[in-house]
Protein backbone atom coordinates (compact mmCIF):
# COMPACT_ATOMS: atom_id res chain seq x y z
CA UNK A 1 0.00 0.00 0.00
CA UNK A 2 1.80 3.23 -0.94
CA UNK A 3 -0.10 6.56 -0.03
CA UNK A 4 0.25 9.23 -2.22
CA UNK A 5 -1.83 13.05 -2.83
CA UNK A 6 -4.20 11.63 -5.87
CA UNK A 7 -7.41 10.22 -4.02
CA UNK A 8 -9.97 12.38 -1.91
CA UNK A 9 -11.64 10.97 1.78
CA UNK A 10 -12.19 12.82 4.57
CA UNK A 11 -11.23 11.60 8.06
CA UNK A 12 -13.38 12.81 11.08
CA UNK A 13 -11.06 14.66 12.49
CA UNK A 14 -10.48 17.16 9.65
CA UNK A 15 -12.52 20.12 9.49
CA UNK A 16 -13.37 21.15 5.97
CA UNK A 17 -10.35 20.28 4.94
CA UNK A 18 -10.10 17.05 2.16
CA UNK A 19 -7.14 14.29 2.64
CA UNK A 20 -5.79 13.57 -0.73
CA UNK A 21 -4.35 10.26 -1.15
CA UNK A 22 -3.68 7.63 -4.08
CA UNK A 23 -3.89 4.14 -2.01
CA UNK A 24 -2.15 1.41 -4.69
CA UNK A 25 -5.60 -0.79 -5.41
CA UNK A 26 -6.02 -3.01 -1.90
CA UNK A 27 -6.47 -6.88 -3.26
CA UNK A 28 -7.84 -8.16 -0.22
CA UNK A 29 -10.43 -7.42 2.13
CA UNK A 30 -7.52 -6.83 4.96
CA UNK A 31 -5.80 -4.54 3.07
CA UNK A 32 -8.93 -2.62 2.46
CA UNK A 33 -10.12 -2.46 6.11
CA UNK A 34 -6.69 -1.62 7.13
CA UNK A 35 -6.07 1.13 4.30
CA UNK A 36 -9.56 2.74 6.07
CA UNK A 37 -7.61 2.71 9.43
CA UNK A 38 -4.39 4.41 8.27
CA UNK A 39 -6.96 7.25 6.10
CA UNK A 40 -8.47 7.89 9.81
CA UNK A 41 -5.40 7.90 11.87
CA UNK A 42 -3.64 10.20 8.93
CA UNK A 43 -6.58 12.60 9.42
CA UNK A 44 -6.31 13.05 13.10
CA UNK A 45 -2.63 14.09 12.71
CA UNK A 46 -1.33 17.64 12.67
CA UNK A 47 -1.39 18.68 8.90
CA UNK A 48 2.28 19.11 8.43
CA UNK A 49 2.98 15.48 9.77
CA UNK A 50 0.12 14.37 7.49
CA UNK A 51 1.85 15.68 4.87
CA UNK A 52 5.30 14.42 4.80
CA UNK A 53 3.85 10.65 5.77
CA UNK A 54 1.49 10.66 2.61
CA UNK A 55 4.72 11.95 0.11
CA UNK A 56 7.18 9.87 1.79
CA UNK A 57 6.09 7.04 3.91
CA UNK A 58 4.89 3.07 2.14
CA UNK A 59 2.53 1.08 4.49
CA UNK A 60 2.82 -2.73 4.40
CA UNK A 61 0.60 -5.67 6.03
CA UNK A 62 2.56 -8.91 6.73
CA UNK A 63 1.50 -12.01 7.67
CA UNK A 64 4.56 -13.45 8.65
CA UNK A 65 3.99 -13.08 12.36
CA UNK A 66 6.71 -10.21 12.41
CA UNK A 67 5.79 -7.28 14.79
CA UNK A 68 4.68 -4.13 13.41
CA UNK A 69 7.82 -1.80 12.84
CA UNK A 70 9.38 1.08 10.61
CA UNK A 71 12.13 0.30 8.53
CA UNK A 72 14.11 2.51 6.40
CA UNK A 73 15.87 -0.18 4.19
CA UNK A 74 15.99 0.25 1.22
CA UNK A 75 15.75 3.59 1.32
CA UNK A 76 16.10 5.63 4.28
CA UNK A 77 14.53 8.90 2.53
CA UNK A 78 11.18 6.61 1.50
CA UNK A 79 10.93 4.38 4.42
CA UNK A 80 7.86 1.40 4.77
CA UNK A 81 5.85 1.21 7.71
CA UNK A 82 5.01 -2.92 8.30
CA UNK A 83 2.09 -4.02 10.16
CA UNK A 84 1.70 -7.53 11.49
CA UNK A 85 -1.96 -7.95 10.43
CA UNK A 86 -2.94 -11.39 11.98
CA UNK A 87 -2.13 -10.06 15.23
CA UNK A 88 -3.57 -6.91 14.55
CA UNK A 89 -7.08 -7.78 13.06
CA UNK A 90 -7.68 -8.74 16.50
CA UNK A 91 -8.08 -5.43 17.94
CA UNK A 92 -10.20 -2.92 17.85
CA UNK A 93 -9.57 0.26 15.29
CA UNK A 94 -8.63 2.06 18.37
CA UNK A 95 -5.71 0.03 19.06
CA UNK A 96 -4.40 -0.36 15.25
CA UNK A 97 -5.23 3.80 14.90
CA UNK A 98 -2.12 3.87 18.14
CA UNK A 99 -0.13 1.28 16.33
CA UNK A 100 -0.08 3.67 12.70
CA UNK A 101 0.38 6.65 14.95
CA UNK A 102 3.05 4.96 16.90
CA UNK A 103 5.01 3.78 13.76
CA UNK A 104 4.62 7.18 11.92
CA UNK A 105 6.36 8.95 15.24
CA UNK A 106 9.02 7.00 14.78
CA UNK A 107 9.55 8.50 11.24
CA UNK A 108 8.79 11.69 12.34
CA UNK A 109 11.44 11.25 15.19
CA UNK A 110 13.97 10.47 12.91
CA UNK A 111 14.29 6.87 14.17
CA UNK A 112 14.87 4.54 11.06
CA UNK A 113 16.68 1.20 11.46
CA UNK A 114 18.12 -0.64 8.80
CA UNK A 115 16.81 -3.39 10.84
CA UNK A 116 13.67 -4.47 13.26
CA UNK A 117 14.80 -3.95 17.17
CA UNK A 118 12.88 -2.59 20.28
CA UNK A 119 14.08 0.25 22.44
CA UNK A 120 11.89 1.52 24.58
CA UNK A 121 13.64 4.67 25.37
CA UNK A 122 12.77 5.49 21.37
CA UNK A 123 8.84 3.95 22.11
CA UNK A 124 8.65 6.11 25.26
CA UNK A 125 9.32 9.13 23.46
CA UNK A 126 7.28 8.00 20.70
CA UNK A 127 4.42 7.33 23.38
CA UNK A 128 4.42 11.41 24.25
CA UNK A 129 4.26 12.45 20.58
CA UNK A 130 1.01 10.09 19.59
CA UNK A 131 -0.34 11.98 23.05
CA UNK A 132 -0.16 15.05 21.87
CA UNK A 133 -1.80 14.13 18.30
CA UNK A 134 -4.49 12.98 20.47
CA UNK A 135 -4.07 9.62 19.50
CA UNK A 136 -3.01 8.37 23.23
CA UNK A 137 -0.01 6.00 23.62
CA UNK A 138 0.19 2.14 22.82
CA UNK A 139 -0.40 -0.16 26.05
CA UNK A 140 3.09 -1.58 27.20
CA UNK A 141 3.19 -5.56 28.19
CA UNK A 142 6.33 -6.24 30.75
Amino acid sequence: MRLDKAKKGRGKGMSDETLSIRIAPPTTKLEKEFAGVIVETLSRLPKKVRDKVINKVSFELCVDGMVSCIIAHPDPDEPTIMFNYPYLAKKSDSFKMKVVAHEIGHFVLNHLPKRVRINKKLDREVDGLCEEWGIGRLPRTG
